[in-house]
């Protein structure tokens, strides 16, 4: 009795034949990895095509279709996309709550449309107005620009998913550069030269020189920190004190030359009628002709 052998298939691992995961950048370097796979594993005509699709219905004995469904076009859909209507309500209101947050607009757009095609699934097809109003109430603050351009332009025709699609791709590469270049540092001011002078210590192992005297023409007093040597107030010099020549004021005698120079200008003022204190003498002397009474 001959021992029948029997062949099992494996599936392949396609994660480690093809590498690359298919992206809106590397579809060139994935359709020449996973091309050669299929082929391989005669996996292509379900692919392309080129195999009969099952027939929806059973074939009976004469070739002819009957009414009964067949279980290969049921079985799945029955597990994975039966329509009951919680099902479907749940799916519209992931689609309403769909809000981006940190993802990538390919991500959110990915995301929509795999909600659109699940409600699709169940008998409820999603059309593109709907999908794109559902995608751009979901989008960040920085997409307020594009949402305003794209609800006032005037469009001659009703815009495509697709085309929407390309808009938001480019008006987030268009943030991403600008964002790129704000994060540039400007270039600092270079630093003031300081002059040697001005460092209150000296540099190690140095010989210090004594500093140079600065130029009187050229030198300004802060009178705001100084105060007036006379009054003690601020914002003043004593030379525009007005208490300079109030020695009184200062509590000291005036100086001997300005004391001499008072004195003889008091000197040379002479009131022409002065008057004298009454000292109780019967006669007086007088150079006034007028005063005198002559018999």
């Amino acid at each position: 009795m001959a021992a029948s052998s029997s062949i099992n298939f494996i599936a392949p691992n396609l994660s480690q034949l093809v590498t690359a995961k298919l992206d809106e950048t590397n579809y060139l370097m994935w359709l020449s990895q996973i091309v050669p796979v299929l082929k391989s594993h005669d996996l292509m005509g379900f692919v392309d095509g080129s195999p009969p699709c099952p027939s929806q219905f059973l074939i009976d004995d004469q070739g002819k279709p009957t009414t009964t469904l067949n279980p290969d076009q049921t079985c799945l859909a029955n597990k994975f996309a039966f329509p009951s209507r919680s099902r479907i309500n749940r799916l519209k209101w992931l689609l309403q709550m769909l809000n981006q947050g940190s993802m990538k607009c390919a991500t959110y757009l990915d995301s929509a449309k795999q909600l659109a095609a699940q409600l699709g699934v169940v008998g409820k097809t999603i059309d593109d107005d709907d999908l794109i109003a559902y995608i751009v109430s979901g989008l960040n603050h920085s997409y307020h620009p594009f949402v305003t351009s794209l609800s006032f332009a005037t469009r001659d025709k009703a815009l495509s998913f697709e085309d929407f699609q390309a808009e938001l791709l480019s008006f987030e590469l268009l943030l991403e550069t600008l964002q790129q270049k704000a994060k540039i540092p400007t270039k600092s001011h270079p630093q003031t030269f300081q002059p040697p002078y001005y460092s209150k210590k000296p540099a190690p192992n140095t010989k210090s020189y004594p500093s140079p005297r600065p130029n009187h023409s050229q030198q300004t007093f802060n009178t705001s920190r100084i105060p007036c040597q006379i009054c003690g107030k601020p914002n003043h010099q004593a030379l525009d004190c007005f208490h300079r020549m109030d020695y009184a004021f200062q509590g000291r005698h005036p100086p001997t030359q300005l004391a001499a120079m008072v004195a003889h200008t008091n000197a040379t003022h002479v009131v022409e009628d002065p008057w004298f204190i009454d000292s109780g003498a019967n006669q007086h002397i007088t150079t006034n002709l007028e005063q005198l009474t002559l018999a």
